[in-house]
């Protein structure tokens, strides 16, 4: 068809205009939601570093994992030795956060509730939560960014088939579901695990 100067241009598509994204109202957002709403840029554009929280026990260490732009780029343990007093270990953790990692534009950590209950479910003491939020408080006080807490149940819901859970392992997750919540609330639809991604969560190793 022709428009009124002559020219020729293409036939309109008679397809329907796309659906925009479904908007949350105030009251319906998660605490998460919520917490990443002003931090949206950083989020899915800066520097995000994800702490599995821990106060380096016998059986527990701190795991990292570090996103630039969405991608992960490195994870692994932070190293404490764990026979000494708890005051020493949460040193230890401040001072090589701050001396080896270089300031996120935004902190994930995990939200650990302020309580286990009694009962077969029960997965920890009291004194190992105790530790466990002595350890979130040392994390978070180490330098002067955003940080953003992702509930135990909100991790664990976007988890692969057959998921193997390590420390590290866990900081990933925790890191995974921040940005891929913050894709949602930005209008885009979360990423699928790259194959790599995948053997990872599932084996532990990325060979």
């Amino acid at each position: 068809m022709k428009d009124t100067t002559g020219k020729r241009t293409k036939k309109s598509k008679t397809t329907s205009a796309p659906k925009s994204p479904r908007v949350k109202t105030p009251s319906k957002l998660t605490s998460l939601e919520r917490d990443l709403g002003p931090v949206l840029g950083q989020a899915l554009n800066g520097t995000v570093l994800a702490i599995d929280p821990s106060s380096g026990s016998a059986n527990s260490q701190p795991g990292y994992a570090i996103f630039k732009a969405g991608q992960l780029l490195d994870s692994g343990l932070v190293r404490i030795r764990s026979g000494d007093h708890i005051s020493n270990r949460l040193y230890r953790l401040a001072r090589t956060l701050r001396d080896e990692f270089e300031a996120p534009e935004l902190l994930v950590t995990e939200n650990i509730p302020p309580f286990m209950g009694d009962g077969p479910g029960a997965q920890f003491a009291t004194r190992n939560v105790i530790s466990l939020h002595q350890s979130i408080g040392v994390v978070m006080s180490v330098w002067d960014v955003a940080v953003v807490q992702v509930s135990p149940r909100t991790w664990r819901s976007r988890v692969p088939d057959n998921y193997l859970k390590s420390d590290e392992n866990d900081a990933i997750m925790i890191g995974w579901s921040a940005i891929q919540t913050a894709r949602e609330l930005n209008g885009e639809l979360p990423e699928n695990f790259s194959p790599s991604l995948i053997k990872k969560l599932t084996t532990g190793s990325w060979e």
